[in-house]
């Protein structure tokens, strides 16, 4: 059976489209639609004591069995209770405070679904290590089911079958497009790189889902050298010297795999966080190196041939688009609520 892709909004029913992908997924069983259904409902705006979680939470028949797809996996049982949609609010209320970047909820179904076991669990993170959607995807005959929050407006439901449902809680959006243009934007970083770069697509693929999920709107640009593009409209911007080479650094750290080249590493993705913090756009290059960033579009629109919609990073974005180049490759904008857009850039007519 061929895995399904499914975008639903907030005017439409979940616990239908939840059925559909728990048959797909091979478990056509009603305690977990209503188990998950309660997830999805609380995790839109999570908050205890004032303060705003955003959980993942995998749920599966074998906890045990899941983990051995993780390396350096450790969990920890807090509590059990009957299958219902009223049991998210009991997990959420004793896991989700105790959650972070480095740690998930668990829901461990028993008894054909009737009980539960639920706490968290961690894994090692590192920069050459699977992420959780890869984990998943391993066994296709293992039941598990990833519910994460994938932008602050919409939720995903991913299954070790490959199927997944995104659910937007805007009304005006009506697809959640975000991994397949991220994706886009991603081979363009590493297009200028020579070799077999698939490990270090994935880890940038990882790092800018999380990221983006957790900024609050940007625009990127690929650059196609190694320097900022000499394009008066992108003037205005913090050039950095020597770059941030994610590139090095990630082939630095599989070379030796030590302490010193993993805080490099991280050190660079907290730069990376710092700089989707400010205002403006952040150049790359074909080469998976940090350019330049708090860049301003100034554009002469009577050169440009765009229309102007939106706000002003919109306007931003359509403008970037609309220019020919052969220094720029492409633009990926992101909205606070989500939306992303992928453009390439035409080159300059000679």
């Amino acid at each position: 059976m061929v895995a399904e892709q499914t975008t639903i909004s907030l005017r439409v029913t979940t616990r239908g489209e939840l059925t559909d992908f728990l048959e797909r997924e091979k478990k056509e069983c009603a305690h977990s639609n209503k188990v998950i259904s309660g997830i999805i409902g609380k995790l839109w705006n999570y908050r205890e004591e004032g303060v705003d979680f955003s959980p993942s939470v995998v749920y599966t028949d074998d906890i045990v069995e899941f983990s051995k797809k993780l390396p350096g996996f450790s969990h920890l049982l807090l509590g059990d209770c009957v299958a219902s949609e009223d049991s998210a609010k009991k997990i959420l209320k004793d896991c989700a405070p105790l959650t972070g970047e480095s740690s998930l909820i668990f829901v461990e179904r028993k008894e054909c679904g009737g009980k539960l076991d639920y706490g968290i669990f961690s894994f090692l993170r590192s920069p050459t290590a699977i992420g959780i959607e890869e984990a998943l995807a391993l066994d296709e005959n293992q039941f598990a089911v990833l519910i994460k929050k994938s932008s602050p407006t919409a939720l995903q439901i991913i299954g070790s079958k490959g199927n997944s449902v995104s659910i937007l809680m805007s009304t005006v959006r009506e697809t959640d497009n975000s991994q397949v243009e991220l994706g886009k934007f991603v081979k363009d970083l590493i297009s200028g790189i020579d070799g077999d770069c698939e490990a270090f697509e994935k880890y940038l693929g990882r790092l800018f889902s999380k990221e983006l999920t957790d900024c609050h709107g940007t625009i990127l640009i690929c650059a196609t050298e190694n320097m900022h593009p000499d394009i008066v409209s992108i003037s205005d911007k913090i050039s950095l010297n020597e770059g941030v080479d994610f590139f090095t650094l990630f082939e630095d750290f599989r070379k030796q795999e030590d302490a010193e080249s993993l805080l490099k590493l991280q050190r660079a993705e907290d730069l990376l966080r710092g700089f989707l913090s400010c205002d403006g756009m952040i150049a790359f290059s074909i080469f998976g190196k940090i350019l330049s960033y708090r860049i301003f579009f100034k554009p002469d629109y009577k050169g440009i041939d765009f229309e102007v919609v939106g706000g002003a990073r919109r306007r931003a974005f359509e403008g970037i688009s609309a220019l020919k180049s052969n220094s720029l490759k492409s633009t990926l904008f992101r909205s606070q609520d989500g939306t992303t857009a992928y453009k390439e850039i035409a080159d300059e007519l000679v």
